[in-house]
């Protein structure tokens, strides 16, 4: 067996084979994976604190907005009848803009009939530099009428006198508004006489 003849380097050469540049190569794909490895623990450090920061807000404790009190009303009773708590509510705030002095009137729970009668009343309790309060004690609905158990306060000065003051009031039912949550109108507020007051009051 004839020994293989080793070609010389400049044969190699001819061959498009330098066997000089194979180190400069070699320094050329280290340098390109440690790019790719700073590349990659850089990505890898994002998405590790991307992750972390969702973490965070996942288990923070959720906004609360308050919303007003006619707003809650509104949302928990669109399109449906008031309830027994409505009646209460609204009867409560109808009376004192009906019958107190220092109470800021509106036009949307009181009718335009009852709002030209508090208007005579008044006048006349100014005359005789009398200040008036009514103090809810009790109500009974029946159907569209209220009966309620009330007491009147008259005050002139320091001098206070309390006075029994039994009314029966008609309600008229409408849309409820924001201004008027509980979608009740007071249309007319009788007062009734002590006798017949307790008769309703044991009905």
């Amino acid at each position: 067996m004839a020994p293989s003849k080793i070609e010389p380097r400049e044969k190699i050469k001819e061959k498009g084979i330098d066997f000089m540049r194979f180190p400069q190569a070699w320094a050329e794909i280290a340098t390109q994976n440690n790019v790719l490895r700073i590349a990659i623990v850089g990505v890898s450090l994002s998405g590790a604190l991307a992750l972390l920061i969702s973490l965070k807000f996942a288990f923070k404790d959720p906004l609360i907005i308050e919303r007003g009190c006619y707003s809650k009303i509104i949302a928990k009773s669109v399109n449906q009848d008031p309830t027994k708590e409505d009646y209460e509510a609204f009867t409560r705030e109808a009376l004192s803009q009906r019958f107190d002095s220092d109470s800021n009137v509106g036009s949307d729970f009181i009718g335009i009939e009852e709002l030209k009668n508090r208007d005579t009343e008044q006048e006349e309790l100014k005359r005789r530099t009398i200040k008036q309060r009514v103090v809810l004690n009790s109500i009974n609905k029946k159907e569209d009428n209220i009966t309620v158990d009330s007491d009147r306060i008259l005050s002139v000065g320091s001098l206070r006198s309390a006075f029994s003051f039994p009314l029966t009031l008609e309600i008229q039912k409408q849309a409820r508004t924001a201004a008027n949550p509980y979608g009740l109108v007071l249309i007319k507020a009788s007062a009734r006489n002590q006798e017949e007051g307790k008769k309703n009051d044991k009905k």
